[in-house]
């Protein structure tokens, strides 16, 4: 990370770490009801297992250094059994984390390690051993209970696009200082030269619509953007999936695959990639051979007013804007494994779903 990376990452471990403390007075209460929604919240119920940490932390975050490579950030629901043990207080350690942390080393291409590349939290703190048990805790406990519910979503979602707007920009003028310092490498390998802007991953979306639990955390996570004049942001980079439980990322993504004529990701055996030249017509544009998610030509995604600097009070030269052959969202200049078939793919399934529960 950059130093004003990691000074904004710092930043949010730290205040992370005081709302985890304050709302953790609520801890006996939540003991009782945890258990009992274990018991009676579902109906299959849950077995016994012992409740340590009833608003859980994640301790992977005190490992995070400044020479850490930061390039997604994953929303879980909330923490599980494993996650709130003691011996643990992590997040996605369960099978659903070793499902990730797999899809992520079966997929090199991606360039990402699950366990180093990545931030992963979660909506709210607060355990249930499985994440419809809340419905049963909000509806028993005290307003109180209810409204811690509420509040660490807002700040979830507050802090955490926060986090990631901060990471953006980071990479951003990272970007610009390589461009600037590498005049004639850009000249020859433009595309070589950009730093890929790190992305959010919402993965779990039952609870984001209808009568969810998390209506709260969606609403708000948009909101912020929004307000901060980040839209485009949020289009480009934020995406929701299915959840890594019971396999069902992996199995959407295969099934988005198969059905565009591609490869699945797992399978080595040979196909034709949905966006490849040979390809065809990309189903998901009204117009024949054009990719939504192509960017236009002096288009700045996280500005409205081109060389604008959005998050600097003082005017000058926004790193987040575009320069001719250097988007880095273009497979144009060079070959990045960032931009494999397999990310594309990710990213247009990603935006479909995300455009289902947000509307954007």
């Amino acid at each position: 990370m950059t130093p004003e990376q990691f000074k904004a990452f710092s930043s949010f471990r730290n205040d992370f770490k005081k709302k985890i403390s304050e709302w953790s007075r609520f801890n006996d209460d939540l003991i009782s009801l945890q258990e009992a929604a274990a018991a009676k919240g579902s109906k299959s119920g849950t077995a016994d297992y012992k409740i340590e940490t009833p608003v859980c932390y994640n301790t992977t975050l005190d490992e995070v250094t400044e020479e850490d490579d930061i390039k997604l950030i994953v929303i879980g629901d909330n923490p599980g059994k494993n996650e709130q043990l003691e011996k643990n207080r992590r997040y996605l350690v369960g099978l659903a984390g070793k499902l990730g942390e797999k899809f992520f080393a079966e997929n090199p291409e991606l360039g990402t390690d699950f366990r180093k590349n990545v931030i992963i939290l979660n909506k709210t703190p607060v355990h249930s051993a499985r994440t419809e048990h809340l419905h049963y805790i909000i509806k028993n406990g005290r307003p109180e209970i209810a409204e811690l519910i509420q509040e660490s979503q807002v700040w979830m979602a507050e802090a955490t696009a926060r986090l990631h707007m901060a990471l953006c920009q980071g990479a951003a003028a990272e970007s610009q200082s390589v461009l600037t310092a590498s005049q004639g490498a850009t000249q020859h390998k433009p595309y070589l030269s950009q730093v890929p802007l790190p992305q959010l991953w919402l993965v779990g979306y039952a609870e984001l619509k209808g009568k969810g639990l998390f209506l709260s955390y969606r609403d708000t996570l948009l909101e912020t953007y929004k307000n901060a004049g980040k839209q485009d942001l949020f289009t480009d980079t934020v995406f929701t999936f299915q959840h890594f439980s019971m396999n069902r990322f992996t199995i959407d993504l295969n099934d988005f695959r198969k059905k565009q004529g591609g490869t699945a990701p797992q399978s080595k055996q040979g196909g034709t990639a949905p966006y490849s030249k040979q390809g065809g017509t990309d189903p998901y544009s009204k117009q024949k051979g054009t990719d939504p998610l192509s960017k236009q030509e002096g288009t700045d995604p996280l500005s409205k007013q081109g060389g604008t600097n959005p998050y600097s009070k003082q005017g000058g030269t926004d790193p987040l804007s575009k320069q001719e052959g250097t988007d880095p969202q273009s497979k144009q200049g060079g070959t990045d494994p960032y931009f494999s078939d397999l990310s594309r793919d990710l990213k247009t399934l990603g935006s479909l779903h995300r455009k289902d529960i947000f509307g954007v």
